[in-house]
């Protein structure tokens, strides 16, 4: 968060190179006329994304993280869980807010509140959950995967969801015996189609149209493709499994997240 920008971004021009040349010098001098109009191409929309998100996503995102600091102000500390892949930006602002909150008071007011028993964390989550994964894995599969994630109602769990209907967490929260009742009002969605009112964030326009907060939230580039199943490690650790997008979305979705993560970190350190 604190590298100058600039710098940033030459690192992910080379990266791009190497990826696309297959670190194959040759290729990269062989290619370089039209490789530097293509950057030049890439860099163009990369800042027109980036500008974007300022305008579309983030004034979302602080109702978001609003309506989840409303529900820690009485010392509960509920599981914010953020469903990927298209949640990953939304989990990441709201994690660079969490850290950037912490540092601003130092270490001896953290010290302090903890020993008062103040919740000073908010340590979001955040884990890939496709359609695939509730059509295609088993009960037991899911059941373990969800478990590494800490998702249970006894972790007084919330899910953001990006979609419009919130079929995944009403997945996950049945998978994780949740209390039928109580799956409406614990999740949060920009806009609700055919579902609960209740999971409409509530400073949100409630007339406010779906073309509105269709593309802001989904069809944002990305680092990977959707995943297709789950592998093992050496820990007996679950991890969704899934292919590299082309080098071009990767380039757009790493220019995204710098600006979030820059914007939530800032932001915080300017808050007093």
């Amino acid at each position: 968060v604190t590298k100058p920008f600039l710098n940033v971004v030459r690192r992910l021009v080379t990266r791009y190179l190497a990826q696309t040349t297959e670190g194959n010098f040759g290729m990269l001098i062989e290619k370089r006329v039209e490789l530097k109009s293509k950057i030049r191409m890439i860099l163009q929309k990369s800042f027109s994304l980036y500008m974007d998100m300022y305008k579309t996503d983030l004034p979302l995102y602080d109702l978001l993280y609003e309506e989840f600091d409303d529900l820690r102000k009485n010392k509960r500390n509920p599981l914010e869980v953020y469903i990927g892949r298209d949640g990953i930006y939304t989990y990441l602002g709201r994690k660079a807010q969490d850290i950037a909150r912490r540092r601003k008071m130092g270490r001896a007011k953290r010290i302090e509140l903890q020993n008062k028993g103040e919740l000073i964390k908010i340590k979001p989550r955040y884990f890939v959950y496709p359609r695939y994964f509730r059509d295609n894995l088993s009960y037991q599969t899911k059941r373990k995967y969800l478990e590494q994630a800490n998702v249970s109602p006894n972790n007084d769990t919330y899910f953001y969801d990006t979609g419009f209907l919130g079929s995944i967490p009403e997945e996950i929260m049945r998978v994780m015996d949740f209390p039928p009742e109580e799956i409406d009002q614990r999740i949060k969605m920009f806009y609700v189609e055919n579902r609960s009112p209740q999971r409409r964030i509530k400073k949100l326009n409630e007339n406010i149209p779906k073309y509105m907060v269709e593309g802001v939230l989904e069809n944002h580039p990305q680092t990977e493709e959707s995943a297709k199943g789950v592998f093992i490690d050496d820990k007996g650790t679950l991890h969704h499994m899934a292919s590299p997008s082309d080098p071009e979305d990767q380039f757009y979705s790493l220019i995204l997240r710098e600006a979030v993560v820059r914007h939530y970190w800032l932001k915080e350190k300017l808050h007093n």
